[in-house]
């Protein structure tokens, strides 16, 4: 939940700063941060620092690229969907391979 409202926030300020390397890489510091206090496991929040600011420098810059349009609304509303889903399946398999060791 805190991650959504995280996202929101960040989309709103990428309608007023159009510089997509900066705000991917504010999310993903925030996420990062967020991810060290819920789990406390240093390699899942770096392996996922550096997959989050992969995906979200190309959202950032896709919603940037396609401000204006319909297709806008498309990478707004799809793109976070596959991101929570890809995140969740990678904390799911950190928790696996750290409960097998």
């Amino acid at each position: 939940m805190i991650a959504i409202f995280l996202l929101v926030v960040f989309i709103k300020v990428s309608i007023h700063y159009n510089n997509p390397p900066l705000l991917a890489g504010a999310f993903t510091f925030a996420t990062a941060v967020l991810n060290l206090a819920f789990y406390g496991d240093l390699a899942l929040v770096i392996t996922s620092a550096f997959v989050t600011m992969a995906l979200m420098w190309l959202y950032f810059w896709l919603l940037d690229r396609f401000v204006e349009s319909a297709v806008w609304w498309l990478i707004m509303l799809g793109f976070p969907v596959a991101f929570f889903i890809l995140s969740s399946a990678m904390h799911e398999q950190f928790a696996y391979n750290a409960s097998a060791i």
